[in-house]
């Protein structure tokens, strides 16, 4: 199969990020070829040097959470993509909080009055997301503790649902108010396949979301993105909160793995 250029128009070659299946221990893609456990082997555009996050200072990071290897799908857009895995109850005491996990890759910055543009590819298997109230935000996946406007992200991509009928990816962002969720895609639209996301966005009080997802439109919104603060990290990876509520919705079994694959890239324009 013949692999498209990545970011053709806008974006040089990037790293990945993918997601595969959690259907008891195994996978399709369990057999995976190790190109490297550095998240720098890979470009990112100008993303510039990243490191991985599972939690607080001092967290032994499982070395299964993330690798770097060959396309195991034979029709990603690069020839190596990203892995990541979160595990039942990985992290459970990150940062002190006892429902919250995150397997990420952080680095770059969000800078107020910056005008960027980002594109990022990424695979689930159908069965990523289970049971009731299932969320894990798996995009960029931005935090503002400036105290500008409390801890209301400026912006995250999530696949999540309070059932399978309504399993969806949706971004969320804050407009200066409150917190807006715009659905995206269903759920059939983006598992078993890599879906292709980019996105442009200006940082400022009158700045911009411009989103498509396969190349189709998704948002074009025009306002506040985000108020004059220092620079932001941008993370990127798995991020799971609420897995307490999830355990009690599903009568407390094990939440199955969460594997993503993907590949992000950016340009400051």
């Amino acid at each position: 199969m013949k692999r498209r250029t990545f970011i053709k128009s806008s974006i040089c070659a990037s790293g990945f990020t993918l997601a595969t299946p959690f259907i008891a221990n195994a996978s399709v893609f369990d057999n995976n070829q190790i190109v490297s456990t550095d998240p720098n082997s890979i470009r990112r555009g100008d993303f510039g040097e990243v490191y991985i996050v599972a939690g607080g200072e001092g967290v032994n990071i499982q070395p299964y959470a993330y690798s770097i290897i060959k396309d195991p799908t034979g029709s990603a857009p690069t020839k190596n993509v990203e892995r990541y895995e979160l595990r039942y109850r990985d992290y459970w005491e990150f940062e002190g909080w006892a429902h919250k996990h995150r397997i990420q890759v952080q680095g770059g910055k969000v800078e107020y009055n910056s005008e960027q543009i980002y594109e990022w590819n990424f695979f689930v298997e159908e069965d990523f997301l289970q049971g009731l109230d299932d969320i894990c935000h798996i995009g960029p996946d931005i935090f503002d503790h400036s105290g500008n406007h409390g801890y209301s992200n400026p912006i995250m991509f999530s696949l999540h649902g309070y059932r399978r009928s309504v399993f969806r990816l949706s971004t969320i962002w804050f407009n200066g108010h409150r917190r807006e969720i715009h659905k995206l895609v269903d759920w059939d639209e983006c598992v078993n396949k890599w879906v292709n996301v980019k996105w442009q966005v200006k940082w400022n009080e009158n700045g911009f979301h411009r989103i498509w997802v396969n190349d189709d439109m998704k948002i074009n919104y025009n306002g506040f993105t985000l108020r004059e603060c220092p620079p932001m990290d941008f993370p990127y990876g798995l991020y799971r909160g609420e897995v307490d509520k999830w355990e009690r919705l599903n009568g407390r079994r094990e939440q199955p793995k969460k594997i993503l694959y993907s590949g992000f890239a950016s340009r400051t324009l």
